[in-house]
Parts: structure tokens; sequence; C-alpha cells
């Protein structure tokens, strides 16, 4: 599986758990600190509807084949760090957010080469995706 079906995949439930920078919290209106383990079913509601807004599930054409990326809000809920990740992942709100808007601001040729934006970082953790 290439790196950024991986993280393609994880988008899906932990590009809710990346955030900071641009988002800050004020995208998803839920508090830029608080861990994404430690988020209540409403503000990974709200989270979910920005992180989809942002980057939504769509398809890439890539030479090798289409790539469906992003998600929507009901995946993103189901597959939510708070469900998935162990105690020792320390990823936020900002973090969650700015990683979905990086992910989103990608170009097709981008995401076809498998680059992971960097302010996904802190998803990437043994912590974050113990799968």
């Amino acid at each position: 599986m290439s790196k950024h079906l991986v993280a393609a995949f994880m988008i899906t439930g932990l590009v809710f758990a990346c955030g900071g920078g641009k988002g800050g919290g004020l995208g998803s209106g839920v508090q830029g600190t608080k861990k994404v383990i430690d988020l209540t079913p409403a503000e990974i509601d709200s989270l979910c509807a920005y992180i989809s807004a942002v980057f939504p599930e769509h398809t890439a054409t890539c030479t090798d084949g289409p790539l469906t990326i992003g998600t929507t809000k009901a995946k993103c809920i189901s597959t939510s760090p708070n469900k998935t990740a162990a105690p020792g992942c320390l990823a936020t709100v900002d973090q969650s957010e700015s990683c979905a808007e990086d992910f989103g601001a990608e170009t097709d040729a981008q995401v076809c080469a498998n680059t992971i934006p960097a302010a996904c970082a802190p998803l990437f953790t043994t912590a974050c995706n113990p799968g």
C-alpha cells in the first residue's frame, strides 16, 4: 500500500486529529489545544464537519488510475482518533485542522506523488495511528 493511500485512510479519521497553524481551532469552533482523543461527541461532530468541508472526498486523477481521497463527515466521525488512537496520542484539534487544510490544498500531482503535508506529522505517530 502506498504511503499516500495510508495517508488517505488516516485522513479519513486522523486528519480529524491534525490541525494548528491555519486552523487554530477557529475553523471548527473546537478549542485548538484540545487533544483529539479527549473530544466529546459534539466536538467530534464540529471538527468532522470542518474537516470534510476543507478536505472533501474526491477523486484525484493519477497516471496509474484514480485515487479517492478526502473524507465525508460520517467517515470522519466513524474513524475519529478518540475511538482508535492510544492514550499517548498527543495530536490536537489545531493539528488536525492544519493537516486537513494542507491535504485539501494539494494538487492531483502532489496527491499522486505521495506527498504528505508536514502539518500531518503529529498524526503519523504510533500512538495516533496504532493500525
